[in-house]
C-alpha cells in the first residue's frame, strides 16, 4: 500500500489493514490510498459524509474507511468491490477517481455499495455478490467472532445469541414463510 504520507498507513483499522493486504496479496496490485484518518474538521472541509468512517468516532487512533486512487489497480471498480467484500468488507463507494471501502462493524450484517459516479463507464456490471457469497461472508465473520479472531466486531452488534446465528437457506426460507403468513392473517395479501 502507498500514500501521500506512509506514517498514515497506522492509522488504518487492523482489520480494514487485513482486508487491504489480502487484496493486494492476491492481485498484486499496490492500492494508492488517497484519504484515510480524518479530522471532523478535515472531513467538513472536503465534503465528506457527516458521519463518516474517515473520522475516529470510537477515538481508538485509526480510521474503519480508506479511499482508494481508482488508477492504482487494474480492472473495473465493481472487481475491486467484489474482492473486498469477500475478504469481509462491509462497504463500498464507487466514485469518478476513487473507491471508498470500509470496515464498519455496525453494518456487518447489512453491507452497502453505492455508485456515486457521475458518468458510467463499461464497467458498469454491478457488484455481483450473490446470496451465497453473502452467507459464506457472514457465516465466516460470525465464527471468527465466536473464537475471538475478529476484534473489530463488538458483541452486542451480533446479539446475545451469538453462538446460536447462522444464517442460511433454511432459516431464509423460515422468515419468508412466517413473514407471508403474518401477512395472510392480517389481510395484507390475498389468496
Amino acid at each position: 500500500m502507498k500514500t501521500k504520507n506512509v506514517i498514515d498507513l497506522q492509522f488504518i483499522d487492523s482489520g480494514l489493514y487485513k482486508i487491504l493486504s489480502a487484496i493486494e496479496a492476491k492481485t498484486g496490485w499496490d492500492l494508492y490510498l488517497t484519504s484515510i484518518k480524518r479530522t471532523k474538521s478535515e472531513n467538513i472541509a472536503v465534503g465528506g459524509w457527516e458521519h463518516s468512517l474517515h473520522v475516529d468516532w470510537d477515538n481508538d487512533g485509526d480510521s474503519e474507511a480508506v479511499d482508494i486512487r481508482r488508477s492504482s489497480f487494474a480492472g473495473s471498480p465493481e472487481s475491486l468491490a467484489r474482492l473486498a467484500y469477500a475478504e469481509g468488507a462491509t462497504g463500498v463507494g464507487i466514485y469518478d477517481t476513487h473507491v471508498h471501502i470500509d470496515n464498519n462493524p455496525k453494518r456487518i450484517l447489512n453491507p452497502y455499495f453505492k455508485d456515486y459516479r457521475k458518468k458510467k463507464t463499461k464497467y458498469d456490471e454491478g457488484v455481483g455478490l450473490s446470496f451465497s457469497d453473502f452467507k459464506k461472508h457472514y457465516n465466516q465473520s460470525l465464527a471468527e467472532i465466536r473464537k475471538g479472531k475478529n476484534d473489530n466486531v463488538p458483541r452486542e452488534t451480533i446479539g446475545d445469541n451469538i453462538n446460536k446465528t447462522k444464517f442460511d437457506d433454511k432459516t431464509l426460507i423460515g422468515v419468508g414463510v412466517a413473514v407471508v403468513t403474518i401477512l395472510t392473517l392480517l389481510g395484507l395479501i390475498n389468496d
